[in-house]
This record gives C-alpha cells, structure tokens and sequence, in this order.
C-alpha cells in the first residue's frame, strides 16, 4: 500500500464512509428474521483512501460496520473505479469481511465452498458496485452487491494531493 501511494502522477485522497441503511435481496420471512432488525448496514466507518491518475482511481478501504446479523464485522477491499461525467465515481470493490458466523450457521454448504479458514473465522468475500455523487465534501454514496444494497455518506477528509 506504502507502494501504492508514493507513486509519482498519482494522486491521493482520503475519505470516510459511514453506512445508514441496508436492504436485503432475499426478502423471505426465514431469512429476513435472521437479520437484525435495521438488517445491519447502519453504523460504521470505513476509511478509504483513493489513488487518482486522470479519471481513474485505485482504492484501499478498511473499516468496521454492523453486519445483517447486528455483529460487528472488519472489512478490507481493495477497489478500482472511474469518474463519470465529472462528479460521478463508480467502482467494483472486492475484499474480506469477517463477523458472519451466524451465516455460515445457517448456510452450511458454504463450509464446503469456502476454505476452512474462512468459515471457522466467520470470514466471507465481499463484492461491491460503488456509485458516488463527488462533487461535494459531503458525498451520497450507494453499495451494491450481490446479497444487498447499501446507502450511506462519504465525507471528504482531504481533497486529491500529489
């Protein structure tokens, strides 16, 4: 990551994402009263930090979040996006997220999917579409993934450095 960021042409910027509402895909009753009751995604921070080079951008994110379940849940993922029509950022993010035990207690053919680390760790990989609104320090932000869809703010912590 030091790497990363001493790279010359490249540009930095910091940010801090916080979760405020989580919908879920799977609405079905079994499922839905597994969740705790906001379906977790509503509080956290995530600090992101973006390396810019023209329109595209690389990202590190770490952070803890309430997971659905209502645990806490660490998360890293490593991101690279584009900037759209000057104010809009899009990305695919991949990365770990640990705290899903109850998961993997509900769903037992993902022990035999996932290796063995993972599961008894409550670990499980993240996939995230991320759309930003950047024209602002204050920045409405959207998570997509494959099981959910997440709102929240972004806040600028510094603007693009060299």
């Amino acid at each position: 990551m030091i790497l990363l960021l001493s790279l010359k042409g490249i540009s930095q910027e910091f940010k801090l994402y916080s979760p405020l509402r989580t919908y879920h895909w799977n609405r079905q009753k079994e499922m839905l009263q597994e969740y705790s009751g906001t379906e977790g995604g509503n509080a956290g921070a995530v600090l992101i930090i973006d390396m810019k080079k023209d329109k595209f951008f690389q990202s590190v994110q770490v952070g803890v979040v309430r997971n659905s379940f209502g645990s806490t849940a660490y998360l890293a993922q490593y991101g690279i996006g584009k900037t759209l029509f000057s104010n809009l950022d899009v990305s695919i993010n991949l990365g770990l997220i640990s705290g899903y035990n109850r998961l993997y207690e509900l769903n037992s053919d993902l022990k035999n999917i996932l290796p063995k680390v993972m599961s008894s760790n409550g670990i499980v990989p993240s996939t995230v579409i991320t759309l930003t609104y950047s024209k602002y320090k204050l920045q409405p932000t959207i998570n997509i993934s494959p099981t959910f869809i997440n709102a929240g703010v972004m806040i600028r912590l510094s603007k693009y450095t060299k």
